[in-house]
Protein backbone atom coordinates (compact mmCIF):
# COMPACT_ATOMS: atom_id res chain seq x y z
CA UNK A 1 0.00 0.00 0.00
CA UNK A 2 1.38 3.36 -0.92
CA UNK A 3 2.01 6.08 1.61
CA UNK A 4 1.65 9.81 1.19
CA UNK A 5 4.72 11.92 0.57
CA UNK A 6 7.02 12.67 3.48
CA UNK A 7 6.44 15.78 5.57
CA UNK A 8 8.72 18.65 4.67
CA UNK A 9 7.95 20.70 7.78
CA UNK A 10 8.39 20.16 11.48
CA UNK A 11 4.68 19.99 12.24
CA UNK A 12 2.67 17.05 10.97
CA UNK A 13 -0.41 19.31 11.03
CA UNK A 14 0.92 20.82 7.80
CA UNK A 15 1.10 17.44 6.08
CA UNK A 16 -1.39 14.94 4.80
CA UNK A 17 -2.17 12.15 7.31
CA UNK A 18 -0.76 8.69 6.82
CA UNK A 19 -2.95 6.55 4.64
CA UNK A 20 -5.09 4.23 6.77
CA UNK A 21 -4.53 0.51 6.34
CA UNK A 22 -8.31 0.05 6.56
CA UNK A 23 -11.15 2.06 8.06
CA UNK A 24 -10.57 2.22 11.82
CA UNK A 25 -13.89 0.49 12.49
CA UNK A 26 -12.49 -2.63 10.82
CA UNK A 27 -9.58 -2.64 13.27
CA UNK A 28 -11.88 -2.79 16.31
CA UNK A 29 -11.50 -6.52 16.87
CA UNK A 30 -7.76 -6.43 17.41
CA UNK A 31 -7.91 -3.07 19.20
CA UNK A 32 -10.36 -4.50 21.71
CA UNK A 33 -7.89 -7.28 22.49
CA UNK A 34 -5.96 -4.67 24.46
CA UNK A 35 -6.86 -3.68 27.97
CA UNK A 36 -7.21 0.08 27.59
CA UNK A 37 -5.15 2.59 29.53
CA UNK A 38 -4.31 1.38 33.00
CA UNK A 39 -4.84 3.49 36.08
CA UNK A 40 -1.37 4.90 36.17
CA UNK A 41 2.07 3.51 36.65
CA UNK A 42 1.08 2.71 40.20
CA UNK A 43 0.47 -0.84 39.07
CA UNK A 44 3.16 -2.90 40.74
CA UNK A 45 1.97 -6.14 39.19
CA UNK A 46 1.16 -5.96 35.50
CA UNK A 47 1.54 -9.70 34.95
CA UNK A 48 -2.20 -10.10 34.35
CA UNK A 49 -2.08 -7.67 31.42
CA UNK A 50 1.09 -9.21 30.06
CA UNK A 51 -0.21 -12.76 30.27
CA UNK A 52 -3.54 -11.86 28.68
CA UNK A 53 -1.73 -10.09 25.83
CA UNK A 54 0.87 -12.82 25.25
CA UNK A 55 0.38 -14.35 21.83
CA UNK A 56 -2.00 -11.58 20.69
CA UNK A 57 0.64 -8.93 20.06
CA UNK A 58 3.58 -9.78 17.80
CA UNK A 59 5.08 -6.30 17.95
CA UNK A 60 5.60 -3.71 20.69
CA UNK A 61 5.58 0.07 20.28
CA UNK A 62 6.33 2.22 23.32
CA UNK A 63 5.90 5.98 23.07
CA UNK A 64 6.89 8.86 25.29
CA UNK A 65 4.10 11.41 25.65
CA UNK A 66 5.51 14.95 25.78
CA UNK A 67 7.17 16.01 22.50
CA UNK A 68 6.45 12.64 20.90
CA UNK A 69 2.65 12.57 20.87
CA UNK A 70 2.23 16.20 21.94
CA UNK A 71 3.40 19.04 19.74
CA UNK A 72 4.83 22.38 20.73
CA UNK A 73 3.70 22.61 24.35
CA UNK A 74 6.18 23.08 27.18
CA UNK A 75 4.76 22.32 30.60
CA UNK A 76 1.72 20.79 28.91
CA UNK A 77 0.39 19.42 32.23
CA UNK A 78 -0.60 22.96 33.21
CA UNK A 79 -2.75 23.39 30.12
CA UNK A 80 -6.49 23.03 30.53
CA UNK A 81 -8.14 19.89 29.23
CA UNK A 82 -10.03 22.16 26.84
CA UNK A 83 -6.76 22.56 24.91
CA UNK A 84 -7.87 19.34 23.21
CA UNK A 85 -6.39 18.88 19.76
CA UNK A 86 -4.15 21.95 20.16
CA UNK A 87 -1.99 19.97 22.58
CA UNK A 88 -1.27 17.49 19.78
CA UNK A 89 -0.71 20.03 17.01
CA UNK A 90 -4.27 20.48 15.75
CA UNK A 91 -7.10 18.39 14.33
CA UNK A 92 -5.20 17.17 11.26
CA UNK A 93 -2.29 15.92 13.34
CA UNK A 94 -4.68 14.16 15.73
CA UNK A 95 -6.20 12.35 12.73
CA UNK A 96 -2.72 11.41 11.50
CA UNK A 97 -1.85 10.04 14.94
CA UNK A 98 -5.13 8.12 14.96
CA UNK A 99 -4.36 6.58 11.57
CA UNK A 100 -0.83 5.69 12.62
CA UNK A 101 -1.83 4.07 15.92
CA UNK A 102 -4.72 2.19 14.31
CA UNK A 103 -2.38 0.93 11.60
CA UNK A 104 0.24 -0.46 13.98
CA UNK A 105 -2.44 -2.06 16.16
CA UNK A 106 -4.07 -3.61 13.11
CA UNK A 107 -0.69 -5.21 12.39
CA UNK A 108 -0.64 -6.84 15.86
CA UNK A 109 1.43 -4.24 17.70
CA UNK A 110 0.73 -3.43 21.32
CA UNK A 111 0.92 0.32 21.98
CA UNK A 112 2.04 1.47 25.41
CA UNK A 113 3.06 4.84 26.79
CA UNK A 114 6.16 5.13 28.97
CA UNK A 115 6.24 8.61 30.45
CA UNK A 116 7.54 10.49 33.46
CA UNK A 117 4.37 12.59 33.29
CA UNK A 118 1.33 11.93 35.48
CA UNK A 119 -0.86 9.11 34.21
CA UNK A 120 -4.15 10.85 34.99
CA UNK A 121 -3.14 13.94 33.00
CA UNK A 122 -1.97 11.80 30.08
CA UNK A 123 -5.14 9.71 30.16
CA UNK A 124 -7.38 12.79 30.18
CA UNK A 125 -5.47 14.40 27.32
CA UNK A 126 -5.72 11.28 25.14
CA UNK A 127 -9.37 10.74 25.97
CA UNK A 128 -10.21 14.35 25.07
CA UNK A 129 -9.19 13.71 21.45
CA UNK A 130 -10.36 10.09 21.17
CA UNK A 131 -6.91 8.46 21.15
CA UNK A 132 -7.14 6.65 24.47
CA UNK A 133 -8.78 3.54 23.01
CA UNK A 134 -5.72 3.03 20.80
CA UNK A 135 -3.41 2.73 23.81
CA UNK A 136 -3.11 -0.55 25.73
CA UNK A 137 -1.38 0.69 28.86
CA UNK A 138 0.22 3.78 30.38
CA UNK A 139 3.17 3.52 32.75
CA UNK A 140 4.01 6.83 34.38
CA UNK A 141 6.80 8.12 36.60
CA UNK A 142 5.55 6.40 39.73
CA UNK A 143 5.98 3.05 37.99
CA UNK A 144 9.17 3.81 36.09
CA UNK A 145 10.83 5.02 39.29
CA UNK A 146 10.64 1.45 40.60
CA UNK A 147 12.88 0.36 37.73
CA UNK A 148 15.87 2.32 38.99
CA UNK A 149 17.60 5.43 37.65
CA UNK A 150 15.96 7.61 35.03
CA UNK A 151 18.57 6.79 32.41
CA UNK A 152 17.65 3.12 32.15
CA UNK A 153 14.11 2.90 33.56
CA UNK A 154 12.31 2.85 30.20
CA UNK A 155 14.81 0.41 28.71
CA UNK A 156 14.36 -1.95 31.67
CA UNK A 157 10.57 -1.71 31.30
CA UNK A 158 10.88 -2.50 27.60
CA UNK A 159 13.11 -5.46 28.39
CA UNK A 160 10.52 -6.76 30.86
CA UNK A 161 7.58 -6.34 28.48
CA UNK A 162 9.43 -7.90 25.57
CA UNK A 163 10.24 -10.98 27.64
CA UNK A 164 6.67 -11.39 28.90
CA UNK A 165 5.13 -10.83 25.47
CA UNK A 166 7.78 -12.93 23.66
CA UNK A 167 8.57 -10.04 21.30
CA UNK A 168 12.06 -9.90 19.80
CA UNK A 169 14.28 -6.84 19.43
CA UNK A 170 13.51 -6.60 15.71
CA UNK A 171 9.79 -6.13 16.45
CA UNK A 172 10.03 -3.69 19.38
CA UNK A 173 10.51 0.10 19.17
CA UNK A 174 10.89 2.72 21.91
CA UNK A 175 10.20 6.31 20.81
CA UNK A 176 11.48 9.08 23.07
CA UNK A 177 11.94 12.83 22.96
CA UNK A 178 15.56 13.75 22.23
CA UNK A 179 15.71 15.68 25.49
CA UNK A 180 15.57 12.41 27.43
CA UNK A 181 18.90 11.40 29.05
CA UNK A 182 21.57 10.28 26.60
CA UNK A 183 24.42 7.80 27.04
CA UNK A 184 26.77 10.68 27.84
CA UNK A 185 24.64 11.49 30.90
CA UNK A 186 24.19 7.96 32.16
CA UNK A 187 23.59 7.56 35.89
CA UNK A 188 26.83 6.93 37.77
CA UNK A 189 28.60 5.98 34.56
CA UNK A 190 26.28 3.08 33.82
CA UNK A 191 25.72 2.42 30.09
CA UNK A 192 22.36 3.17 28.50
CA UNK A 193 20.53 -0.08 27.87
CA UNK A 194 19.11 -0.66 24.41
CA UNK A 195 17.07 -3.87 24.50
CA UNK A 196 15.09 -2.74 21.45
CA UNK A 197 15.21 -0.39 18.49
CA UNK A 198 15.15 3.25 19.60
CA UNK A 199 13.91 6.41 17.88
CA UNK A 200 14.64 9.85 19.31
CA UNK A 201 12.39 12.73 18.23
CA UNK A 202 14.16 16.07 17.85
CA UNK A 203 12.55 19.38 18.81
CA UNK A 204 9.26 20.06 20.55
CA UNK A 205 6.81 19.36 17.73
CA UNK A 206 6.46 15.61 18.20
CA UNK A 207 6.51 12.84 15.61
CA UNK A 208 6.27 13.94 12.01
CA UNK A 209 4.80 11.88 9.21
CA UNK A 210 8.29 10.79 8.22
CA UNK A 211 8.96 9.63 11.78
CA UNK A 212 5.79 7.55 11.72
CA UNK A 213 6.75 5.99 8.40
CA UNK A 214 10.23 5.19 9.74
CA UNK A 215 8.74 3.58 12.85
CA UNK A 216 6.49 1.41 10.69
CA UNK A 217 9.59 0.30 8.81
CA UNK A 218 11.39 -0.62 12.06
CA UNK A 219 8.35 -2.67 13.09
CA UNK A 220 8.39 -4.44 9.70
CA UNK A 221 5.00 -2.97 8.82
CA UNK A 222 4.59 -2.41 5.09
CA UNK A 223 2.74 0.72 4.01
Amino acid sequence: MGATSACQSGMLEKCEPLEKCEPISQCDKIIEAGVGACAGGGLDDDDAWMLSARGIWRRLLALDFAHVLTAGFVGWERQRASSGAALFGGDRRVEALRSFLALVKHRAASVVILTWDDCTAVTNALEAVGLLKLVDCIFDGSHLATKGGRINAKALKMQEMMAKLSVGRDRAVLVEAAEEPSPAGADQGKPLLEPCQCVRIEGKDGMTQQDMMNICGLLAIKL
